[in-house]
């Protein structure tokens, strides 16, 4: 009897989605198999097009300068995979070349793209690119 999707939802205003997280996502349990665990990926927006994320919390180690102490610390590992409609793709990195990689590109999203700035590496710029992609679609069919 596992959690398949987590929803938390606003407080003050019960329509309003804040997260959601699930871990009954094929494509993506496949990737960590290996590990004999199931992660709960985040979908990070809504709409056709979603960013979803999968964040995992290492133990790292590091060494003094003299190396007479040994540091451990945590570092947040992030995985991004984009899912378009029912096909879920895991991303390299989050930059521009793999996202719109898995994007059919209308015409104007480049231009679009230059106007607003959008760095690939903040995930908050790819979340606008896919609001913006996500309604300048779904406005056309």
């Amino acid at each position: 009897d596992e959690l398949v999707k987590v929803v938390f939802i606003d407080p003050k205003d019960s329509t309003k989605i804040i997260s959601i997280f699930r871990n009954d996502l094929a494509e993506i349990n496949l990737h960590y198999i290996k590990r004999n665990k199931r992660y709960y990926a985040q979908e990070l927006n809504q709409g056709p097009v979603k960013l979803l994320k999968v964040s995992e919390r290492e133990v790292r180690t590091g060494d003094s300068m003299l190396r007479t102490l040994k540091s451990y610390y945590f570092v947040d590992v992030d995985d991004y995979f984009i899912q378009n409609t029912n096909r879920i793709e895991k991303l390299k990195k989050l930059n521009k070349e793999e996202v719109m990689k898995y994007l059919p590109q209308p015409p104007a999203i480049e231009g679009w793209i230059r106007d607003n700035n959008i760095s690939f590496k903040k995930e908050e710029d790819v979340l606008r690119l896919l609001e913006y992609y996500n309604q300048a679609t779904v406005k056309k069919e």
